[in-house]
């Protein structure tokens, strides 16, 4: 097998729109974290941007790596997934065969090693979030030296079956929805970021005693980057707001929840399941496949109410995988040529 000519170089920011065009027409696993677009409402200097490009002897695009530069704890740098996103790792083409994927990452590691890092860590999205298949990425990870760093559980809800959806809710949360039409409950969009944020805010005090991850003004800012694609869901009644969802559609058959918040003081109504199948049939409607709920632990911790949470409403588990190569000094290039 002859080595595909595959060739690594830094990002940059000139090229953004011919990033973000491959990223969603051309390749096969990437989405809405991986483009620059997001990345980009970040503060100009809060990450050191190492990220990569990958061309072929053509000198067409064949893949893109978001990641930044990290200080580990002995003095050294490594190299991460890009901190800005939820998660991040190789994005390739569609057409990308195993050997393509594999040279890419052999690129990508030469180069890491060649600039001096010392460690290379990628956090993998969750499999659902890929147009197809993608089971090259990971098999070339452990080929080339990369081990399993951690396995958190996300939980997913596959649409366009409600029937099916609800077979694995609790029999409740169908009461529950039943419950909240008959009590008033509208469920609408919101273009109110204010209003959004607030629940969010006051949710995650009273509950977690966080705040969170985005400001008010950096959820305004997403939401006027992606008008189309970030959507703040609500449950109403009369004039309170009882519940929110943001909503990131992350790829056009995926989507996946960034914020889930819910007023408690309304004791007498419980909007979600009636809020998380409007949302569904919405997303279904439109071609979607999944809605991702996100995280429920980390690392050994299980954090039971919220997992239990996400499995009421009828999602069941997908794996996001962190992978990790300890040493990039000691690594060494697939043997292309080499005998089977």
């Amino acid at each position: 097998m002859t080595r595909p000519e595959i060739t690594a170089n830094r990002f940059d920011s000139s090229r953004s729109e011919e990033w973000d065009e491959f990223v969603r027409l051309r390749s096969r696993n990437g989405g809405l974290f991986h483009e620059r677009r997001f990345l980009s409402y970040h503060q100009e200097g809060r990450f050191r941007d190492v990220s990569l490009v990958f061309r072929d002897a053509t000198h067409r695009l064949v893949g893109v790596l978001p990641c930044a530069e990290v200080d580990l704890d002995d003095g050294r740098c490594g190299v991460e997934s890009h901190p800005g996103s939820s998660a991040g790792s190789f994005v390739f083409a569609r057409d990308a065969r195993t050997s393509h994927v594999l040279a890419i990452v052999d690129a990508a590691v030469g180069h890491f090693r060649d600039e001096g890092f010392a460690r290379f860590g990628l956090r993998q999205p969750e499999a659902i979030f890929a147009a197809s298949t993608s089971g090259e990425l990971e098999f070339a990870l452990w080929h080339r030296g990369f081990r399993l760093r951690t396995r958190e559980l996300s939980t997913a809800i596959r649409l366009g079956d409600d029937g099916a959806r609800l077979a694995l809710a609790r029999a409740k949360a169908a009461v529950d929805e039943r419950a909240a039409r008959r009590r008033g409950v509208e469920i609408r969009e919101s273009a109110d970021v204010e209003a959004v944020w607030g629940i969010v805010a006051e949710n995650l005090k009273q509950r977690y005693r966080k705040a969170p991850a985005h400001s008010a003004a950096e959820l305004g800012a997403l939401k006027r980057l992606y008008p189309d694609r970030i959507r703040f869901w609500c449950a109403t009644r009369d004039t309170a707001t009882l519940a929110a969802i943001v909503i990131f559609e992350v790829t056009p058959r995926a989507a996946h929840t960034f914020y889930i918040a819910h007023d408690r003081t309304m004791a007498d109504v419980n909007p979600m399941p009636l809020l998380v199948s409007e949302i569904c049939a919405d997303l279904a409607a439109r071609g979607f496949d999944w809605l991702n709920f996100g995280i429920s632990t980390r690392g050994d911790l299980i954090k039971w109410g919220i997992l239990e949470f996400k499995e009421f409403m009828g999602g069941r588990g997908v794996c996001r995988e962190e992978w990790q190569l300890a040493d990039l000094g000691g690594f060494q290039p697939y043997e292309w040529n080499a005998k089977a």
